[in-house]
């Protein structure tokens, strides 16, 4: 799903993709800035689909997982 400001959404997160950008919107991000925490959610709703995961389950230790891949130099998290 091709979502707000032109963000690729797909997996668990894409129903929440409108309602963030109106929040982030509503509390005055900048559009860029905005668009920047839709990417990261995009990428986090791609890796909870890759592992299999639900939304509820993207607590401590796999947020943890998540971004050691992300800022390993491994840029977007594929395992």
């Amino acid at each position: 799903m091709r979502g707000p400001w032109g963000v690729q959404f797909c997996g668990p997160l894409t129903p929440f993709a409108d309602g963030l950008a109106g929040e982030l919107g509503r509390l005055g991000y900048a559009q860029t800035t905005a668009r920047g925490h839709l990417e990261l959610w995009a990428q986090v709703s791609r890796w909870l689909t890759k592992q299999g995961l639900e939304p509820s389950d993207f607590t401590g230790p796999e947020i943890d997982r998540f971004l050691a891949r992300r800022f390993h130099g491994r840029g977007v998290p594929e395992t």
